[in-house]
């Protein structure tokens, strides 16, 4: 991979176990199973590259996010239903639009629900995927 992908809204960050990874929900279970039957629906990538130097690690991409520069997040967006053909293809369109990085799913990392800053009920369907161009 050539330094193209490394700037200053992402860059690859270096993880040395998957228990590093692990991805949390925010739902508590207050409200019940259907609480989030209505939520606005979101798709996200945690994209990976093989380390070059030949170790046995993984870099995760990340990008800026838009109201703290300092901050980073895995890409993420809502789903288009024009656009998006299921949540995969949302999860890789994200990826493609935030970082300009083409990937492909590995594994369903399945759901992480959570609530918006105007408290709108979102969830989101997360995706491990390899990153195949960059």
């Amino acid at each position: 991979f050539g330094s193209s992908l490394i700037s200053s809204c992402c860059a690859f960050q270096e993880f040395s176990s998957c228990s590093d990874m692990a991805l949390r929900s925010e739902h508590d279970g207050q409200g019940g199973e259907d609480e989030f039957r209505h939520a606005k629906l979101r798709a996200g990538s945690l994209c990976f590259r093989h380390n070059i130097g030949g170790e046995h690690r993984v870099e995760i991409l990340l990008v800026s996010r838009r109201s703290a520069k300092e901050s980073y997040t895995i890409p993420a967006g809502k789903f288009d239903s024009d656009a998006d053909l299921d949540m995969v293809a949302c999860a890789s369109r994200e990826t493609q639009e935030e970082a300009g990085v083409d990937c492909e799913r590995i594994a369903d990392l399945g759901w992480y629900e959570s609530r918006s800053k105007t408290n709108e009920k979102v969830q989101t369907k997360y995706f491990l995927m390899l990153c195949v161009r960059e």
